[in-house]
């Protein structure tokens, strides 16, 4: 059996694609004739058979396409429900709970007087209603106590005024001056006195 180069098979290809019959483009290449004939006709075999799907799959696969088309695109089940008003929602939330920690935050350091004194008081005040039982919210109770005093601190020595209420013990009691939980009072008409002291 001899061997056909690539250079004389494609020659022989090229030929057949032009429309000439497998015997005289045999003839042509008489040294290797018999070899060739049987690689021209499997060629010419080939080339008569049909790529194509069968008519009625092709229907079949058009079918669906167009039914799918028409039905619009479907999404995966379960991830379809997003109304358009959850992502401006979510964003409001998000900053409302930024605030909100903000202000929680900043109010931490307030004393009476400043603006955000009430939203400090108001924090407190739900500290203790959430605390985990009475050992807890003594704790806290006696914690804001401190608080209250440490505040009155501030107050005087950053020479401010304002209208506070604290509980102490009392310490000393004189005509107009008295020292609760170790502040000085000036006892005056218009301090307000809970119980009587002494």
């Amino acid at each position: 059996m001899k061997k056909i180069s690539d250079a004389i098979l494609l020659q022989c290809l090229e030929q057949l694609d032009n429309g000439r019959p497998v015997e005289s483009v045999q003839a042509r290449c008489s040294e290797i004739g018999a070899e060739l004939g049987h690689v021209l006709e499997c060629t010419r075999q080939l080339e008569g058979l049909s790529v194509d799907p069968p008519l009625a799959v092709q229907q079949r696969a058009r079918a669906g396409f167009l039914a799918q088309a028409q039905g619009g695109a479907k999404g995966p089940v379960g991830l379809t429900f997003r109304p358009r008003w959850l992502a401006p929602a979510l964003a409001v939330l998000l900053l409302l709970l930024v605030a909100s920690t903000t202000v929680v935050g900043a109010s931490a350091s307030a004393v009476p007087g400043d603006a955000l004194y009430g939203t400090k008081r108001a924090v407190e005040q739900w500290r203790l209603l959430i605390a985990a039982g009475p050992e807890a919210e003594a704790e806290l109770t006696a914690s804001f106590r401190q608080e209250r005093l440490h505040e009155v601190t501030q107050l005087l020595d950053t020479e401010r005024s304002a209208e506070v209420s604290f509980e102490g013990t009392l310490q000393s009691l004189g005509e107009q001056r008295w020292t609760v939980g170790g502040l000085p009072i000036v006892v005056d008409s218009l301090t307000h006195i809970v119980g009587s002291p002494g």
